[in-house]
């Protein structure tokens, strides 16, 4: 965990391959684990507090950096496209806990309701409405 969190680019890398299309399932649902882990990350590791990892900042920073590369209209877009449209339970559990790190995990109430605002923008409500 330690190299992936050292390595400059990393995050952001796992992230344009799970946006880019090229992974399967499976290689998918490793991307989303990995990526899940990394956000619970706290950085309280490192003895200087100003060089300090924080596994959500990463993760929220690498989400923004994916609707750039991409072009994307709207953060999280990949996300909810891929938990609309994969078939795989497995995936789509994966997805969901994942999007409830990025929501919970935020550093304060504000932050929390703006991830939370967004997702709902792009419908995560209406899919995880089970009727």
């Amino acid at each position: 965990m330690r190299v992936l969190l050292e390595a400059p680019d990393s995050v952001n890398l796992v992230t344009y391959a799970l946006a880019g299309g090229g992974l399967d399932c499976y290689g998918k649902v490793a991307a989303v684990s990995l990526l899940t882990a990394v956000s619970q990350y706290p950085g309280q590791e490192q003895p200087d507090a100003a060089n300090a990892v924080n596994g959500h900042q990463l993760i929220v920073s690498a989400l923004s950096a994916e609707k750039k590369h991409f072009h994307e209209k709207r953060r999280f877009e990949f996300l909810i496209s891929n938990l609309r449209n994969e078939q795989s339970l497995e995936l789509k559990a994966k997805l969901v806990e994942f999007i409830s790190q990025v929501i919970g995990l935020a550093s304060d109430l504000d932050q929390r309701l703006s991830l939370k605002q967004e997702f709902a923008a792009l419908g995560l409500t209406d899919l995880l409405n089970v009727r």
